[in-house]
């Protein structure tokens, strides 16, 4: 399944707007993210859960060498640190445009791309 990174955008953007201590289903998750079906949310989940994004309840599933999602239910600090760089829709437009241009859109270089970017911006406004 192909990683995409507006899916997990999407994902840390509504697990945000959740109240404290709220655990979702992936359908119940799926049904707030319109553009992304439920296999699509689920794989992304477990991706962002293997690099510490979010926090996701697991459970074994029957002839699946894959564990199902039993809940998602948080981000993690890092998760909100990525976030916050990529929250701005112009700044994530950039983000995306430089990682295709490169060649890589792994969560790992669009975050390196986010904070070099953000940097950028804060040399050009700032002077610093």
């Amino acid at each position: 399944m192909k990683f995409d990174p507006n899916c997990v955008r999407e994902i840390l953007l509504t697990l945000e707007d959740q109240p404290y201590g709220v655990h979702l289903s992936v359908p119940t998750l799926a049904a707030s993210i319109k553009n992304f079906s439920e296999d699509e949310i689920s794989y992304c989940c477990l991706k962002l859960a293997e690099a510490d994004y979010i926090d996701i309840s697991t459970v074994d599933m029957v002839g699946s060498l894959v564990p199902g999602i039993k809940s998602v239910n948080d981000i993690t600090f890092y998760g909100h640190e990525f976030l916050n760089n990529i929250r701005d829709d112009g700044i994530w437009k950039n983000v995306k445009s430089i990682g295709s241009q490169i060649g890589s859109t792994s969560i790992s270089s669009l975050s390196q791309i986010a904070t070099s970017v953000l940097s950028e911006l804060i040399r050009h406004h700032f002077g610093f």
